[in-house]
């Protein structure tokens, strides 16, 4: 499957720059407003730009991708009646699943690295709080440290995740130890040799000396 296989047709036509800013304004989407996301078969989102779905490790499920940030459900492969999966998204309007900036399901799990992410029930998230750190700050599984600082928000940016709204240039302030990291998104590819910001959506904001674009 190509690696954006779950966009309309017009956007499968090939993985170059200017469908990477469609794909990228896709997943904005979802974090701008409350959205319902349909689906058929088992469509891969890339977590690198150069991203094959066909290897391994370097795809996620659509409904993984999304999980905790929006309401996901797939259609049959012949969907003759989708009323009850309507009423499934207009049941969840108006619903918040997510309960502020410290909650784990704000983090972009396609960045932040864990095997923990069965977060529904509040005994989970306790577990990952033990696991990870709590609230403001969280070490993910490649020792990269993720700190909230209000204090340094910036930015007009409201986004959402699952009903909550975060305050206005929410981000964490993501530190490498031990070396440099590299951390990547669909879209983009960053060396981090101190800090980097990340925000919900997996916006990533670096500069010189502390972190550098990686260009194809």
């Amino acid at each position: 499957r190509r690696p954006a296989n779950f966009l309309p047709p017009r956007l499968r036509h090939r993985w170059n720059g200017h469908m990477k800013t469609e794909v990228r304004n896709h997943l904005l989407a979802w974090f701008e407003r409350q959205v319902a996301v349909f689906f058929a078969g088992k469509p891969l989102v890339p977590l690198s730009p150069d991203a094959r779905a066909v290897r391994l490790g370097q795809s996620m499920a659509l409904a993984s991708f999304v999980r905790y940030k929006a309401h996901a459900r797939r259609l049959p492969a012949e969907p003759t009646d989708v009323s009850h999966h309507l009423d499934s998204c207009e049941a969840s309007c108006g619903q918040m699943s997510c309960e502020d900036g410290h909650d784990p399901r704000c983090l972009p799990f396609h960045v932040f690295t864990t095997r923990r992410i069965d977060l529904d029930e509040r005994q989970q998230r306790r577990r990952f709080d033990d696991f990870h750190g709590a609230g403001a700050r969280r070490r993910d599984g490649r020792d990269l440290r993720w700190r909230l600082d209000p204090a340094n928000f910036h930015g007009r940016d409201r986004l959402h995740v699952a009903g909550c709204e975060l305050p206005p240039g929410f981000h964490w302030d993501v530190t490498a130890s031990g070396g440099p990291k590299m951390i990547t998104t669909a879209t983009e590819r960053w060396q981090v040799s101190q800090y980097i910001n990340v925000a919900p959506d997996a916006h990533l904001r670096g500069r010189a000396p502390h972190a550098r674009k990686v260009k194809r």
